[in-house]
């Protein structure tokens, strides 16, 4: 509630607006008082902020448990330096002149010898220049197969290299003797160089830094000696850069990263002007801030391969024969001993560091989040509270971008400043301590002063992508801090969230000056990949509408999701927004500020769904957190994923089919072609035409449909894929074709009684049908059901199998034999739907909670089959559309299965309907509607053999379910009477089943529709034309300018059979014409050029036919929503009978004049209101707004009987 003070510009709000960690319940509790400054426009909303001072108590008692830590955290420290143990041999040899090569001989429990602590040494006694002398000629050496200017067979000889022969007799498992040039061993062979290459520069440099830091030989050197030192250091450079990137990563001195993000909720009100044009009124901003501390951790070094581009390490494959462990081993003991001489306070530190957060996390998990991944450990602190501020654009002044980021700026680096120092002062008090001998002692005495500092840090997490190694981190950074050997690279980033950004961006009056910087996805203004750049901040752009569920996507939806209601307004209210801020100020701020603050919450709380998958960052949009999930979930399990190289997407085809794509992904990216043209999407289709009244009909949906797919299906095991032969083909099990990614190209024929074949055929670009025969790429999971179906196969080639991951496994069998039975293993996305299922189960149902785990699992499937569908996006950076590029779980072989296995588990569903003589009416991707009850039971049960399909679909419904209903249908509605039409066109008759795709039914009733429907399929023709209504288009202000505003445009809706089947009439109904109050079945066709031909037919009369080839057809928008007001009115005047309880003009020409008196420039002529007399049906009606209104009253001086509410509300004729 708003109190006036004397002072009337200052107005007390009691406010109820404060941030929860966990939205899904209530937020607003226990709120503080807030006070409203306003300064001119401004209506600020300001909290009371109280200073903490730091203390730290050097006197402070010790506790002893403290030092415990201490004596184990030491210990952990030191390095093992010596070769031999009890028990074992130590061998050492000369491995070149001035080099000596240790290695410890083990025997271990079965009589195997192994061996360790392979290292190098220097002889004693060697002086600087020896040394230099010495390495040099190794190194010249071991480059000498090259030097000679060519190379040649007799090279591969490991007796013609000495040096690596002595290192490989310790490195691999066997004695490498004979190479040959096309065999394994030319793979082994060049592992086992490169890894030996890596071991003597790396021992090498590891000795000639402990000569370094022995002889202390920077301080010691003479000016004659300067020569001599240059030259050393410069040995070491050359060693250095002869050492894989993927080891030198493990050498780096990485600084901590201080990421800070301010978040703000961003909304505006505004006033309709005109077609193009608002006005605006206010901008509401929300804002709160996070910190994040990024801190290296000392990790193990693994074989692995970096893209020194983004310093990420891919896993490789292993080849047998090499001892990777023994040279891990000797990696990570080098790369230990340089980082204790070169780096090994700034460890410490670093490791105190990460000890210390850590503990706080585990001792307040609902406080602090963190994670480790890539070498890091990140901790995001508490967020702030709120802070809103309103400006109100009472002199009409307007509000730009750099108002925005100023505002939020200001309003947030408050906080980011504070918890800045607080941190610098954590990190000085620990360097400073640590230069004391009893530093730990220091450290733990003031232990519980450093946690008061971190409990005051009101601050929360940012939101960049993470970064590997220090180089990367300067890129991002605006201010790099040198502070006692610590580098802090602090990163600033201000988020900026609106729900429809495409609305609100628009209306900031330098609007013009920014969308250039801008991308737009789906719909929506956002940025990708570079942020934008305000003073020291990165700046983005997220859009709510982008990361709402399905069926959620209204800011008020959104609200109630996290506990946070709307300010409920009238639709007057709603429609004149300006004069309710002169009417009721309060409730105006009350209802502006939530908006913002929505987004806000709703925003904090994504970014906590990512920061669980360990990446930080408020997401793009559900595909990006559902993506970051599996690839998080993968990285747990030690999954690698299913690429064949991580450089060469498979799904990627701008880049896989390429001469150095096809190599690198071989016999697989040479058949991806196949794959993509089996890939069809789901199975729709309309079965029968007309009107019921009476049968029972169930719609029936598979049961979690893609995402039980997904977790049936394997790991492509790309080294077993091979061609196969027709006789192999038909000797493989239902199993064994539908538990692999097997594909071949055939002609095929169904017997002429098949009521729903099941091979899909492309008709054009978009259409699929499913004929009698044909040719088509077919799947093993489609081979299967068309051998249910009895299809003869004609002319079978290019067939291919790539086979699950599996492995044998012996288990207990009868008479204690064992049996041996096949495992599938690293199934991509089994264990990972399982666990959204369960974890969804443990929120209520439609609650935030359960939908977020909804919205994970089905985004999977769109992760996967990203960039195959040939869908387009307007590119702003090049003003061209582009096609959408796959991404790193895109691949066309798995998208191919799972969309195969859906098509072909419901075609054998409807196959069996036809079996138990039913009807189906149509299918929809997962569901179908059909008169047959308890279908799944006469399935399973029944004696029908056809079941295969649906038995696997069971099987991982049992999986993914077992202490529920395992049935693969859900009876999703059941219904009396149907009006169906075509594929995705069906409407029951109590309303309960409505599927109207193309028709906008918003604002239409039950009666409404039921009476359109009946009225046109019983009609003289099948249409029906509508006033459509829709916002204007990110791209399209873009392009032409202005705001979101509704726009307006006559459709036809055209109740037609599409014509995939052909219509079964009986001959008694055409002959009497009776067929239109009858529900037709449907036979299939018998190939695709009869389904040509029938919409050849149905469509030749259309004028738009003809303009697809030839002149573009005249638009059907309307101008200005006065242009829509007259041709409507236009359309009643000339109808028959004449609408709107108007009287008729005498002729075209007075209605005319009647037009050109209110509106003098609008052109009407006597062709154009011919053309609106023949328009047949016009459903919904015109908007209310000042310009359609005055129209309005203009229309009544004329005809007082004029039916106002007909023409504003909805409008047809029956």
């Amino acid at each position: 509630m708003i109190n006036e003070n004397e002072n009337e510009n200052e107005i007390c709000l009691k406010d109820d607006f404060q941030t929860n960690e966990t939205v899904d319940t209530t937020v607003l509790n226990n709120v503080p008082d807030t006070v409203i400054e306003t300064v001119d426009n401004t209506v600020t909303f300001t909290e009371e902020e109280e200073e903490v001072a730091v203390v730290v108590d050097e006197d402070a008692d010790l506790d002893p448990d403290s030092l415990k830590w201490l004596t184990e955290f030491n210990n952990s420290k030191k390095v093992d330096e010596g070769f031999a143990e009890n028990g074992k041999d130590l061998i050492e040899i000369e491995l070149w002149p001035g080099i000596n090569l240790s290695v410890v001989v083990c025997i271990d429990s079965n009589g195997e010898t192994f061996y360790k602590n392979l290292t190098l040494q220097f002889k004693e006694d060697l002086t600087m220049k020896e040394i230099i002398h010495t390495v040099d000629d190794l190194l010249k050496h071991l480059a000498s197969p090259g030097r000679k200017g060519f190379v040649t067979p007799s090279d591969f000889k490991l007796e013609s290299q000495p040096v690596i022969d002595k290192i490989s007799k310790y490195m691999l498992e066997e004695n490498l003797k004979d190479v040959t040039e096309n065999g394994d061993e030319m793979d082994l062979y060049i592992e086992n160089y490169k890894w030996i290459w890596n071991i003597i520069n790396l021992n090498i440099y590891t000795l000639m830094h402990v000569r370094l830091s022995n002889d202390n030989l920077d301080s010691k050197a003479s000016d004659s000696d300067s020569d001599l030192l240059a030259g050393f250091k410069h040995l070491m450079s050359r060693l250095y850069n002869n050492i894989d990137p993927s080891i030198r990563l493990k050498l780096n001195k990485p600084g901590i990263s201080i990421v800070q993000n301010i978040y703000t909720g961003f909304d505006t009100e505004y006033k309709y002007r005109d077609k193009i044009f608002n006005d605006l009124i206010s901008v509401q901003l929300a804002v709160n801030t996070r910190t994040i501390l990024k801190i290296p951790k000392k990790e193990t070094f693994y074989v692995c391969e970096l893209d020194t581009l983004n310093n990420k390490a891919y896993p490789v494959k292993k080849l047998k024969g090499f001892r990777y462990d023994l040279f891990e081993d000797i990696v990570n003991k080098c790369v230990n001993k340089i980082r204790l001489l070169k780096s090994d306070k700034y460890d410490t530190i670093l490791n105190i560091l990460h000890e210390g957060f850590k503990g706080l996390t585990i001792s307040n998990p609902d406080i602090f989040k963190s994670y480790e991944r890539d070498g890091y450990f990140y901790i995001a602190l508490p967020r702030t509270n709120v802070e809103k501020h309103v400006y109100l654009n009472k002199d009409n002044v307007g509000f730009t971008f750099n108002d925005l980021l100023e505002t939020s700026s200001k309003m947030g680096s408050r906080y980011l400043d504070a918890d800045y120092s607080k941190i610098r002062t954590i990190l000085k008090n620990i360097r400073k301590f640590y230069g004391r001998d009893n530093a730990m002692v220091e450290l733990f005495k003031n232990k519980d002063s450093e946690v008061g500092i971190l409990d005051d840090l009101d601050t929360d997490t940012l939101s960049i992508t993470p970064t590997t190694g220090l180089s990367d981190v300067k890129r991002y950074s605006r201010s790099k801090i040198r502070s006692l050997d610590i580098n802090i690279n602090r990163i600033r980033t201000n988020y900026i969230i609106a729900h429809l950004t495409n609305a609100d961006l628009s209306m900031l009056k330098d609007f013009d000056n920014v969308k250039d910087s801008l991308d737009i996805v789906n719909k929506s203004f956002i940025t990708l990949g570079k942020p934008l750049k305000h003073g020291n901040f990165n700046v983005h752009i997220r859009d709510t509408m982008l990361l709402a569920p399905a069926g959620k996507k209204g800011l008020a939806a959104i609200g109630s999701l996290l506990g946070l209601g709307k300010i409920e307004l009238e639709k007057t209210e709603l429609e004149s927004m300006d004069l309710l801020l002169s009417n009721d100020r309060e409730k105006f701020l009350r209802y502006a500020i939530t908006d913002a603050i929505i987004t806000l919450l709703y925003a904090n709380y994504m970014e906590d769904q990512l920061f669980n998958s360990r990446v930080v960052g408020v997401p793009i949009s559900l595909s990006s957190l559902s993506a970051a999930y599996v690839k998080n979930e993968w990285e747990k399990s030690g999954y690698k994923g299913y690429q064949i190289n991580p450089l060469y997407l498979i799904g990627d085809s701008g880049v896989t089919q390429t001469p150095q794509g096809l190599y690198k992904t071989k016999e697989v990216g040479r058949k991806i072609s196949m794959y993509i043209s089996n890939y069809r999407g789901g199975r729709n289709e309309s079965f029968m035409y007309g009107v019921d009244n009476s049968r029972y009909w169930i719609d029936y949906d598979l049961t979690s449909a893609y995402t039980s797919a997904m977790a049936l299906l394997g790991n492509p095991d790309y080294n077993n894929a091979r061609n196969l032969t027709e006789e192999e083909l038909f000797k493989m099990t239902d199993e064994d074709l539908i538990m692999s990614y097997t594909i071949f190209s055939t002609k095929f024929k169904f017997p002429s009684n098949t009521k729903y074949p099941s091979i899909p055929c492309y008709l054009n670009e978009s259409t699929t049908i499913y004929p009698l025969e044909g040719e088509a790429t077919l799947t093993g999971v489609e081979f299967v059901l068309a051998k249910e179906q009895n299809c003869e196969f004609i002319d079978i080639k290019d067939i291919f199998i790539i086979p699950f991951e599996s492995v044998l496994e012996k288990t207990g069998g009868s008479r204690g034999r064992k049996k041996v039975t096949c495992k599938f293993v690293n199934q991509p996305f089994r264990n990972i739907i399982k666990e959204l299922q369960d974890r969804r189960l443990q929120h209520p149902k439609k609650s935030l909670g359960n939908l977020m785990e909804k919205e994970k699992g089905n985004s999977i499937y769109g992760n996967v089959v990203k960039g195959m569908s040939n869908q387009k996006k307007f590119d702003i950076k090049t003003g061209r559309t582009v096609r959408m590029e796959g991404g790193l779980l895109t691949n066309p072989i798995i998208a191919s299965w799972i969309t195969a296995f859906i098509r072909s588990v419901v075609g054998e569903c409807i196959h069996n309907v036809s079996l138990l003589k039913g009807s189906v009416v149509s299918i929809t991707t997962d569901g179908f509607i059909t008169n047959l009850k308890d279908l799944e039971y006469n399935i399973i049960r029944g004696r029908i053999k056809t079941k295969a399909l649906i038995s696997s679909y069971r099987k991982v419904r049992e999986f993914l379910s077992p202490d529920s209903n395992p049935d693969a249908l859900e009876l999703k509605t059941r219904t009396v009477g149907i009006i169906s039409w075509t594929t995705r066109g069906q409407f029951s008759l109590d309303g309960q089943l409505k599927a109207t795709t193309g028709f906008q039914v918003k604002g239409l009733n039950f009666e409404d529709l039921d009476n359109v429907f009946r009225s046109t399929m019983t009609g003289e023709d099948r249409v029906i034309e509508f006033i459509q209504s829709s916002l204007r288009s990110a791209k399209d202000i873009y392009m032409h300018g202005g705001h979101v505003t509704k726009t307006y445009a006559d459709r036809v809706f055209r109740m037609e059979y599409d014509n995939k089947r052909v219509l079964n009439i009986p001959v008694e109904l055409l002959e009497e014409d009776k067929f239109n109050n009858h529900l037709l079945d449907s036979s299939p066709a018998k190939n695709v050029k009869t389904v040509e031909g029938l919409r050849f037919l149905r469509c030749i009369h259309r004028k738009n036919v003809y303009n697809k080839m030839t002149s573009k057809a005249g638009s059907s928008k309307y101008k200005s929503d006065l242009d829509l007001a007259i041709r409507n009115f236009v359309k009643g005047c000339v109808k028959d009978p004449i609408g709107y309880n108007l009287t008729a003009f005498k002729s075209y020409s007075d209605l005319i004049d009647f037009v050109k008196n209110y509106k003098k420039d609008y052109r009407i002529s006597k062709t154009s209101i011919s053309n609106l007399k023949n328009r047949k049906m016009v459903v919904k009606g015109v908007p209310r707004n000042p310009d359609t209104l005055a129209f309005a009253e203009y229309v009544k001086e004329k005809f007082p009987s004029f039916d106002e509410t007909q023409f504003f509300e909805k409008v047809y004729d029956k």
